[in-house]
């Protein structure tokens, strides 16, 4: 039995996210399908990591057994030949038969997207958070600073997670601007449900002028306050994922 890795990419625009579920397209699933029809057999894709409905990922990890004899190559021009354009398989290759897509991350790093100007060009809608508002650059560059290190992350997890421990080490934190475009970068070794998108609301309203300075601080030491909306998923990307 051959234990086979996937880098992939793809826009979650049109799919209910990266799990397999019984009503909807998900990434998961137009995967298998495929995989299933190129090998005969049945195929259950382990992940990095799921996306949320609406999210993309420029750079997704998965693993499959399979017992076929077609080359790895051949299985990825199969794949892209069959699948929605909307997912791409970058890279198919043979791995030892202990890696595992989820449990041998090390670090996933995601970016998320926010566009500043009036109006947003529909060219763009589905890859950005259109936020019209001015923001205090310096003053959301100092609240993602406190972010760094181990943190509980409780007060930035959506109700509908089972997680328990909910303890996370952020080792890398970005925030850049061009223009209208700013861009969130956060590493870390786990992300929590929805996670990202609420760390941004957050920020977003403290930029904003809507929270006061050191909102973030106040939320990691478990202070009864206020945290920000989840911001949208549109503007979300799954961007490395480090073994």
């Amino acid at each position: 039995m051959r234990n086979l890795k996937l880098i992939l990419e793809y826009d979650g625009t049109n799919f209910i996210g990266w799990q397999r579920q019984k009503k909807g397209s998900s990434i998961q699933g137009e995967i298998e399908r495929v995989l299933e029809k190129i090998l005969h057999q049945e195929v259950r894709l382990i992940s990095s990591g799921r996306t949320d409905a609406g999210v993309h990922a420029k750079f997704q990890v998965a693993n499959f057994k399979a017992r076929s004899l077609i080359s790895a190559q051949d299985i990825r021009r199969a794949l892209n030949s069959l699948l929605p354009k909307d997912i791409r398989i970058k890279k198919a290759e043979d791995v030892e038969e202990d890696f595992h897509a989820r449990f041998c991350v090390q670090s996933k790093i995601y970016k998320y997207h926010i566009y500043l100007g009036e109006h947003v060009s529909p060219f763009i809608s589905k890859y950005v958070w259109h936020v019209p508002f001015e923001l205090n650059y310096s003053v959301i560059l100092k609240e993602m600073n406190c972010l760094l290190g181990w943190h509980d992350f409780a007060k930035f997890q959506a109700v509908g997670s089972r997680i328990k421990n909910t303890s996370r080490c952020i080792s890398n934190v970005g925030f850049k601007k061009s223009g209208y475009f700013y861009e969130f970068t956060i590493e870390a070794n786990g992300f929590l449900y929805k996670m990202v998108r609420l760390i941004v609301g957050t920020l977003i309203e403290v930029g904003r002028g809507k929270f006061d300075s050191g909102r973030i601080a106040s939320l990691l030491r478990g202070d009864d306050v206020k945290r920000g909306s989840v911001a949208p998923p549109q503007g979300l990307f799954l961007w490395k994922v480090i073994y």
